[in-house]
């Protein structure tokens, strides 16, 4: 279990990766031969997008149902995950080559991506996680608290989650009454030296087992979930390719680092569904996620008085896992 989550958060290249962030590029300059603006609008908006968009890419794995593992269950998965992102290609504004408001294409700029003119970013963004459960008897018997890491592949980023798990109703599996929990997770991103990246989750979920030949449980469940999303801005340097220090102590380069300022925290609605096969002690899990597009309304995405709106769309994660149960 160690080697794994050493393998998952090891950073296997010094350079960056396809999918590693590349913020200074989100940063225009103030007119011909100008500085850094980070708080021209079109900045602001893509660095909170991208943050939305990565924080729902790695947020906290769910891949159970509502019934915990029981005081004495322990429980190892390994998981992949792929979540829809936007890598729509920058297109320029012909009545203003300058205007990157209507671009709205972050990815593209914010993230290493290949050489060429679409960046060669892909739809899906991949992950690979492993996860250890826990069951626990304390105050109440439906207690369980799990730990895990997920790597986002084609990149060095990756997050370590932690979470909590009390169940509501369950055990009486001959009964027409589903399980029910409530959960709560938090997790802490790494390998963004650009951005700190903190996601907070809470979910309730229900769920109903169901025996086949006496050999096989089927557990389908279902659920919705709050992510919070706590970005901050690090110190960006906005010419990666100067050097301020060999240039010396009167070097103006150090005017090109700059920071984002403080936004508000995103918040993303989740709505998710699976199905948990058990046999013996093997456990396997799909499941879909559904998260709705950033500043949602009734209904529909609502931009109207934001300071810095949340321009991301809907994603979509299926996640698949395998692993053991005891």
């Amino acid at each position: 279990m160690l080697g794994v989550l050493a393998l998952i958060t090891a950073s296997s290249h010094a350079h960056a990766d396809l999918l590693d962030l590349t913020l200074h590029r989100l940063i225009p300059r103030t007119g011909s031969g100008g500085g850094p603006d980070p708080e021209a609008a079109s900045a602001r908006a893509d660095y909170r997008q991208l943050s939305s968009e990565l924080g729902v890419i790695l947020a906290p794995r769910i891949l159970s149902p509502a019934d915990t593992l029981g005081y004495s269950g322990f429980q190892v998965t390994f998981d992949a995950g792929f979540s829809t992102l936007s890598n729509s290609t920058c297109r320029q504004n012909p009545a203003n080559p300058a205007d990157l408001d209507s671009n709205q294409c972050p990815w593209q700029r914010g993230a290493a991506g290949k050489d060429g003119p679409n960046r060669g970013l892909p739809r899906w963004a991949q992950t690979l996680s492993v996860t250890a459960r826990k069951g626990f008897w304390l105050p109440v018997p439906g207690f369980e608290i799990g730990v895990g890491a997920t790597k986002l592949l084609q990149s060095n980023i990756y997050a370590l989650q932690a979470y909590v798990k009390v169940g509501l109703h369950e055990g009486y599996h001959r009964f027409g009454l589903p399980s029910i929990a409530v959960r709560g997770s938090a997790a802490r991103v790494f390998g963004t030296p650009q951005l700190s990246l903190t996601l907070v989750q809470s979910d309730i979920e229900l769920s109903k087992n169901f025996g086949v030949r006496g050999t096989v449980t089927l557990t389908p469940y279902l659920g919705a979930a709050g992510l919070l999303v706590i970005g901050r801005s690090q110190v960006i340097d906005t010419t990666p390719g100067v050097d301020a220090y060999e240039q010396g102590p009167n070097s103006l380069d150090l005017n090109n680092n700059v920071v984002f300022a403080n936004q508000d925290n995103i918040l993303r609605w989740r709505f998710f569904g699976g199905l948990r096969l058990q046999y013996s002690v093997l456990v396997l899990t799909g499941e879909f996620l559904f998260t709705a597009c950033g500043d949602l309304g009734v209904g529909r995405c609502n931009h109207a008085g934001k300071d810095v709106p949340d321009r991301s769309p809907h994603q979509y994660t299926v996640n698949v896992s395998g692993g053991f149960a005891f």
